[in-house]
């Protein structure tokens, strides 16, 4: 049965290499990483590579490898390097492929990190496709082609509505927004682009080349919606840490919260008890016929300032542990101002009963 041999173009720009932070081999797609008899190309076994990098990519299809294409040739033939050939369409796709998981593996600095693994599984959910297919440029003097296409790609539903999921959460704009902004037609879960792709076969008719050459906005949308998809979940789980968090620190605080008040409260109960004790004292030091004198003034005084201190504590606080705190402090207040005044009228009756007659 026919195959297809992928190899990378043999020229890798260096910009492109400096570009690059992590191994070429890293980048390459499960869909395109394909293991090759000895006898298919150049007698080793090897696995496929990504040719390039940004846009300037090329895989090679030739005869006997172990991806199939629709065609099924041993060599191309005298239509396989054109624009419409399925050979030219299958080496497209899988550079369009392999450059949609590469771009879904650049995360932000601080961003989940997505296992390359799940993205070459989410790019296998994709339906990849060309159409309109046509021949934009042909040099009589050379065997390359220049094409252009619509690219389309159909993505499972559910993880359209993942990325835009993902993408609420994050504070941006929609998918369809994003889609706009990138010159890519969506209608549902489909995306429609313009890209531009050159095409050319060795001098042997063995293999056929296939340069990406425009539709960078395309494929950077394509590879952001993967990316998006795989990243709700994480942003989810990211979320639920962060109320797990939250809702710890704010169980912390109303912990401490209750236990201030709680110590606040009894403080307050000790400063009203020993202001009472310290009244009660006094007043009883007081000689009787003075202290019978005081006691309607002493009543009304209690009276007055039990409503006084109850406003005083309405208006200082809302909580029913604050009010009461606010009530005794008020409370302890009034009686301690109202001890001194008891003190010194004890005083002057105890001296008045002591006194000499005639003085």
């Amino acid at each position: 049965m026919p195959h297809v041999c992928f190899r990378p173009k043999a020229e890798i720009r260096k910009s492109d290499l400096s570009k690059q932070k992590t191994p070429l081999h890293a980048l390459i797609g499960q869909a395109t990483v394909i293991q090759v008899d000895k006898s298919s190309c150049g007698g080793k076994s090897q696995r496929g590579v990504l040719g390039g990098f940004s846009l300037r990519l090329s895989i090679v299809a030739g005869a006997a490898a172990c991806a199939l294409i629709a065609a099924g040739c041993d060599k191309l033939g005298s239509t396989g390097s054109s624009c419409s050939s399925a050979d030219a369409s299958a080496v497209t796709l899988n550079i369009i492929r392999d450059e949609i998981v590469r771009r879904a593996a650049e995360v932000g600095e601080g961003d989940p990190k997505i296992l390359k693994s799940k993205i070459r599984a989410s790019v296998r959910q994709l339906k990849l496709s060309l159409a309109d297919v046509r021949t934009s440029k042909d040099d009589p003097n050379s065997s390359k082609q220049f094409c252009t296409a619509t690219v389309k790609l159909v993505a499972p539903a559910q993880m359209v509505l993942d990325a835009d999921r993902t993408r609420e959460m994050a504070n941006l704009n929609s998918v369809e927004a994003l889609a706009d902004n990138a010159n890519v037609q969506k209608e549902a879960n489909a995306f429609h682009a313009e890209i531009e792709f050159n095409v050319q076969p060795t001098d042997d008719g063995d293999k056929l080349f296939s340069e990406i050459e425009s539709g960078e906005e395309a494929l950077a949308f394509f590879g952001e919606l993967v990316q998006d998809h795989l990243l709700k979940n994480a942003l989810l789980d990211a979320r639920a840490e962060a109320d797990r968090l939250e809702s710890e620190r704010n169980a912390a605080i109303s912990s401490a919260t209750q236990d201030m008040q709680s110590a606040t409260l009894e403080e307050a109960r000790e400063t009203n008890r020993s202001a009472v004790a310290a009244i009660n004292a006094i007043w009883k030091a007081i000689p009787a016929v003075t202290r019978q004198q005081l006691l309607p003034a002493q009543r009304l005084w209690l009276k007055k300032t039990e409503a006084a201190c109850k406003l005083e504590a309405a208006a200082q606080a809302t909580d029913s542990v604050g009010m009461e705190v606010s009530r005794l402090n008020c409370e302890a207040r009034a009686q301690q101002e109202r001890a001194q005044l008891l003190q010194n009228t004890a005083r002057q009756a105890i001296d008045a009963q002591y006194a000499e007659p005639g003085e």
